[in-house]
């Protein structure tokens, strides 16, 4: 996520993040569309809200699990170093899930199932 440095921050920040919001008469939708994040080590990468897979935060995609994650403000390093397979303390829930819940969790994995492979390497 991009954060405004305020008023001590550089003129070239201010700018990128006037672009972000839209202004200097592009959208900002067009900066969100063509900045990625690289997950690197994911020491730096937050889970559920950076977007680090698929293009879209996992708390968007998966609202639901989000909303229900004990692990909210986890870094992608830390989640995988839980476990994030099936059955891993990554899965951490506020209350136990329904039958609808568990299949989101399913899904979520099988998107992880290319980046699994990478943090096995």
């Amino acid at each position: 996520m991009l954060r405004d440095g305020g008023r001590r921050c550089s003129h070239w920040w201010r700018e990128v993040m006037r672009i972000r919001d839209g202004g200097s008469g592009v959208s900002g939708r067009w900066f969100r569309e063509n900045i990625s994040k690289k997950v690197g080590d994911g020491m730096d990468t937050l889970f559920w809200t950076d977007s680090w897979v698929g293009g879209v935060p996992l708390a968007v995609r998966f609202r639901r699990l989000y909303d229900l994650s004990v692990n909210k403000n986890c870094l992608v390093e830390k989640m995988f170093a839980f476990g994030v397979e099936e059955g891993g303390e990554a899965w951490q829930w506020r209350r136990r899930l329904w039958d609808r819940e568990d299949e989101l969790v399913r899904e979520c994995r099988l998107l992880l199932t290319d980046v699994f492979k990478c943090f096995d390497c």
